[in-house]
């Protein structure tokens, strides 16, 4: 049996699909049978092209800086766009819980929004993004209202992904995102996962370096995007940092 959903990547894809990549490894990890829920291949860019040229992909996100890094099929429809593609397979699987029904509204809104932005080119929809999702996370766990979604892994996507995001994100004006990234993103199990998905795609897909496909764990400190994020200062949390981290603390 075989999954309905194909996700490729391309192996030599840059910035990395991050975003759309966690979002099917979250989902494939609620799987109760023995098959993925979602098929996850890497082919070179070179065999990803014509399938856009003659499926006429649906394109959402015309700014984004990269569109041909991953494309998602489904009965003969194939969709391109890290933020269109995280939102498809969200709503196709809610049984994973990134989709809640009654946060529907509120993630539409975020994720056609500040995560559009997120991976755009424009450095001011992306500053005006980080700022939106700073506030947010000034007074939150997530960046939509009180839940783990499918946001939690667009913004995570975006800061490895876009070099354009993970440069503002150096710039030190954003140490909630910082704080969130680090201490409750990096930890998840999920990116482990992800973290080895990719391992493993790679010994069976050779890459040189500059594939997006690595052997090397990403959150090494050699990795010039984690390594700008400053490590912060604890004594300078706010006070709402303090109170949602010990909330956390104490659900743990």
């Amino acid at each position: 049996m075989t999954s309905a959903f194909e996700l490729s990547i391309a192996s030599q894809s840059k910035p990395f699909p991050w975003a759309p990549l966690a979002t099917a490894v979250y989902i494939n990890a609620q799987a109760t049978g023995l098959h993925p829920l979602i098929t996850i291949t890497a082919q070179p860019v070179a065999l990803l092209q014509p399938a856009v040229e003659a499926s006429n992909a649906a394109l959402t996100c015309k700014s984004e800086y990269n569109l041909l890094t991953v494309l998602l099929t489904d009965s003969g429809k194939t969709t391109m766009g890290s933020t269109a593609i995280c939102s498809i397979l969200s709503k196709a699987f809610p049984e994973a819980g990134l989709w809640p029904k009654e946060l529907a509204d509120a993630l539409e809104f975020t994720l056609l929004g500040t995560m559009e932005k997120l991976t755009s080119t424009d450095p001011k929809s992306i500053k005006e993004a980080l700022s939106a999702v700073n506030e947010t996370l000034a007074f939150g766990m997530f960046p939509v209202k009180y839940s783990f979604t499918v946001a939690d892994l667009c913004l995570w996507g975006a800061i490895k992904g876009n070099p354009l995001v993970s440069t503002e994100m150096a710039s030190g004006r954003y140490s909630e995102v910082e704080r969130w990234y680090k201490e409750f993103m990096e930890p998840r199990s999920v990116t482990t996962k992800v973290y080895k998905l990719i391992k493993d795609l790679s010994a069976v897909f050779p890459t040189h370096r500059k594939c997006g496909l690595t052997n090397r764990n990403p959150r090494q400190k050699r990795s010039p995007r984690l390594s700008n994020l400053r490590v912060l200062n604890k004594a300078k949390w706010s006070h709402g940092s303090l109170l949602r981290y010990f909330f956390c603390a104490i659900c743990v």
